[in-house]
C-alpha cells in the first residue's frame, strides 16, 4: 500500500509540475532524477517503470502458489513494457533505450526458458546452454551500449534541441542542429541562482540524466 501511495504521489507532482519542470532550476536539482533522463515528451516514464516493478512484486505475492499463473503474468507485464517503450523510445539517448530494450527482451527469453524447465519438456542441457547464451548476449550487447554512452552522450536530437529551447536556447529557435555535449558531474560548481553565468556567452546550460551537460552553441564543436 505504501509503495502504490509513493509511486501515486510521484505522478500527481510530475502532472502538477509539468509546466515547470524544464525551467524551474530548482525542480530540476532537487527532483531531475525522476525525469531528466528521459524525453520531455515522457517526462511520466519513471511513473511507469514504478509500475511495472509494483506489479511485478503483487505477481510474486499473490500468485505465488501458482507457477504457471506467475509466469504468464510476469510475461504479460514484462511484453507490455517492451511493447511500450519500442513505441515510446522514452530514454533522452539512443543508448539508453538500447540497454532498456535488450533487458527487457532478455528478460522475455529467460522466462521462456524458465517455463521449459518447468514443465520439464526440454533437456537439463539445453536449458542450461540457452540460459548462460542470453544471459551472454544481454550483458555483451548492455556493455556496448554503456561503452558508447560514456564515451560521448549519443543525445537523441529532439531531446537537446527542446531542453535547450527550455532554458533559452537560441539555436534550438532558429532550427540549428542539435548541440552536443559533454557531462559535468560537479553540481557546486555552478551558483543556483544563475547556473549559466559561470558558463561562456557561446555556450548553453542543458540538464540530462540527472547531471549537468554543457552543450556548445555550436553543434559542430
Amino acid at each position: 500500500l505504501f509503495c502504490a501511495v509513493a509511486v501515486a504521489a510521484i505522478a500527481l507532482f510530475l502532472w502538477r509540475a509539468r509546466s515547470y519542470l524544464y525551467t524551474d532550476e530548482r525542480t530540476m536539482k532537487a527532483f531531475g532524477s525522476l525525469y531528466l533522463r528521459y524525453r520531455p515528451q515522457a517526462y511520466f516514464w519513471e511513473v511507469c517503470i514504478l509500475v511495472r516493478k509494483l506489479a511485478l512484486v503483487l505477481i510474486g505475492g499473490l500468485l505465488g502458489a501458482d507457477p504457471w499463473a506467475q509466469l504468464g503474468a510476469t510475461g504479460a507485464v514484462l511484453a507490455a513494457a517492451l511493447a511500450l517503450q519500442l513505441w515510446r523510445k522514452p530514454f533522452d539517448d539512443v543508448e539508453l533505450n538500447r540497454v532498456e530494450e535488450v533487458s527487457l527482451v532478455a528478460c522475455l527469453l529467460l522466462l521462456a526458458v524458465a517455463a521449459c524447465s518447468y514443465s520439464e519438456s526440454v533437456p537439463n542441457a539445453v536449458i542450461i546452454a540457452f540460459y548462460y547464451a542470453i544471459t551472454a548476449i544481454a550483458f555483451f550487447r548492455i556493455g556496448q551500449a554503456m561503452h558508447r554512452l560514456w564515451r560521448g552522450p549519443g543525445r537523441r536530437g529532439n531531446a537537446a534541441a527542446s531542453s535547450a529551447a527550455a532554458v533559452g536556447g537560441d539555436s534550438a529557435e532558429h532550427g540549428a542542429a542539435a548541440p552536443r555535449g559533454r557531462f559535468v558531474r560537479d553540481f557546486s560548481a555552478f551558483p543556483l541562482a544563475d547556473p549559466s553565468g559561470s558558463l561562456p556567452n557561446a555556450a548553453l546550460l542543458c540538464l540530462s540524466r540527472g547531471a549537468l551537460t554543457v552543450c556548445s552553441a555550436q553543434g559542430g564543436s
